[in-house]
């Protein structure tokens, strides 16, 4: 027969993106399978989006592949039935993607950029192992789920979480006033109503300020004063992509395929942050750090 097709949807064309569907074409390349590939970048209007979902859609492709959140939400709007494959999206069940991370979640499963709690916690645990109270500040209802999960995650390890959800942003400072008296560490959530440029740099500068570490969720907040991150692996996260992919195009439903955690991690260091803390960083986590500012 002929090579399966599959449709990539893209809405913008990040670097990360362009690894992601490196890292998926080499994963089914070297399972032997052969595909046709047929690229659409999404962009424009809500409606010239949607046209652009339905004509591909319309070719009825073998499955689609897509990046970002976007366009993910633009497929699964399209489609219930053509199975449906994503990479680089961030807390897709917070983003109503997804139901469950073991599924089943219908035509859609994927690589997602969460990794669990647990893995934030034991990094945590070697930096500040005296630490017991984190806070959490976030805005959006979605997150709930999310939120639960760190808190029974923290008290599996002997921590407990302060979190707060804000409606209005004029309740922010208060509310972060009353939180910081109350915890030893900071640990910031992907959550984009309430986390702008603005509201991160003064939740910085208020945690520096009372010497308490931030957890923040990508390099950049790394270098603007977050102690640390855990990061992932564009490129590999394709590849977790493509395996799921291959078990797709060999017959396995998607419902019966779980949505992946990335698998290969990059931890991000601020050193001058953790000298100003007295944070003496270990061998172990030294030796796994990378792209380490050291001052």
């Amino acid at each position: 027969g002929e090579d399966p097709v599959i449709a990539v949807f893209i809405t913008r064309d990040l670097e990360p993106h362009r690894e992601a569907l490196s890292g998926f074409r080499e994963e089914l390349r070297d399972e032997g399978i052969k595909a046709a590939w047929e690229e659409y970048l999404i962009q424009g209007t809500v409606a010239e989006r949607n046209e652009s979902a339905r004509q591909a859609i319309e070719k009825a492709p073998a499955l689609i592949f897509t990046l970002g959140t976007s366009a993910t939400r633009i497929a699964a709007q399209g489609t219930d039935r053509i199975p449906i494959v994503f990479a680089n999206v961030l807390n897709p069940r917070a983003g109503g993607i997804i139901r469950d991370y073991h599924g089943p979640n219908g035509n859609i499963t994927g690589a997602s950029l969460d990794f669990k709690p647990e893995e934030l916690i034991a990094l945590l645990n070697k930096l500040q192992p005296d630490c017991r109270r984190i806070g959490i500040i976030y805005r959006t209802p979605d997150f709930n789920g999310l939120v639960d999960d760190i808190a029974a995650a923290l008290r599996e390890s002997g921590k407990e979480l302060y979190s707060r959800r804000i409606d209005k942003l004029e309740d922010l400072h208060q509310t972060v006033e009353e939180l910081l008296d109350r915890v030893d560490v900071f640990w910031m959530i992907a959550d984009h109503q309430l986390f702008s440029r603005q509201t991160t740099r003064y939740l910085l500068l208020e945690t520096m300020r009372r010497r308490i570490p931030f957890i923040g969720i990508s390099p950049s907040y790394v270098r603007a004063g977050a102690l640390f991150c855990i990061y992932w692996d564009s490129r590999d996260i394709g590849r977790q992509a493509g395996e799921a992919a291959g078990k797709i195009l060999r017959g396995i439903e998607p419902s019966q395929i779980a949505v992946s955690r990335p698998r290969k991690k990059q931890i991000y260091l601020n050193h001058a942050i953790a000298f100003n803390l007295g944070i003496e960083i270990p061998d172990s986590v030294l030796e796994q750090a990378v792209g380490s500012n050291r001052k």
